[in-house]
């Protein structure tokens, strides 16, 4: 049953008592903006924002880090200073699609772009093996990054380096391209890492003895 005519006065006097105004009921509006009016998501945000022209010190270009986490053998001389700053700006370096291996069917870099490791000089051994271990840590577990380490402490402070760098390099080279073929945690102690590193030095020996020696062995 309706509200008499009084009775519609009454209610109305209490609603303006109150301090409010009927307004008629309105429709939602349901009709959605536009897809390209709606605001896009910001893709550059100040959340950690920092003006830096140089890359980080601690990193490795990512493309060498994908070489390593795909079992890619990588050369020390694609870890010297120059080689790692071409690599950031992608100049003098090629790359190469793999047919066999984990990394099968993908691009990585070609090592014919770059230096010879025979052609490292003492300091840039050392140099290349600090990126070496960095890219070990990267990408390995804290024990086979650990066992990269005791080796490099002997070999540094070995007092015949320099009279037997050449060894110490094709040692080292051995080493890490039996580490990319399977990893493994490696011992210095391990008797077959011994009788590597003395077969090394034999073949250095053998090659001075017929003047096969690399010049930098005469170096200092």
């Amino acid at each position: 049953m309706g509200l008499s005519p009084a009775e519609w006065s009454s209610l109305i006097s209490k609603v303006q008592t109150k301090g409010h105004t009927l307004v008629p009921a309105m429709p939602a509006l349901t009709s959605a903006a536009p897809a390209d009016s709606l605001p896009l998501s910001k893709v550059f945000t100040m959340e950690a924002v920092s003006f830096s022209l140089e890359p980080e010190p601690s990193t490795l270009p990512d493309c060498l880090v994908q070489m390593a986490a795909n079992c890619v053998f990588i050369p020390l001389s694609m870890l010297t200073t120059i080689t790692l700053n071409n690599i950031e700006t992608n100049q003098d370096v090629k790359y190469k699609q793999l047919t066999y291996g984990s990394g099968i069917g993908k691009k990585f870099l070609d090592e014919t772009s770059f230096p010879v490791e025979d052609q490292l000089m003492d300091f840039e051994f050392n140099q290349v093996y600090t990126n070496w271990l960095m890219l070990i840590e990267t990408v390995s577990d804290p024990p086979m990054e650990q066992g990269w380490h005791a080796p490099h402490k002997c070999m540094v402070s070995d007092r015949g380096f320099v009279k037997w760098a050449q060894a110490w390099h094709v040692h080292d080279h051995l080493l890490c391209s039996q580490f990319m073929q399977k990893p493994f945690i490696l011992d210095g102690a391990n008797p077959a890492y011994k009788k590597q590193l003395k077969c090394c030095k034999l073949d250095q020996a053998l090659q001075c003895m017929h003047g096969e020696s690399h010049e930098y062995m005469h170096l200092g």
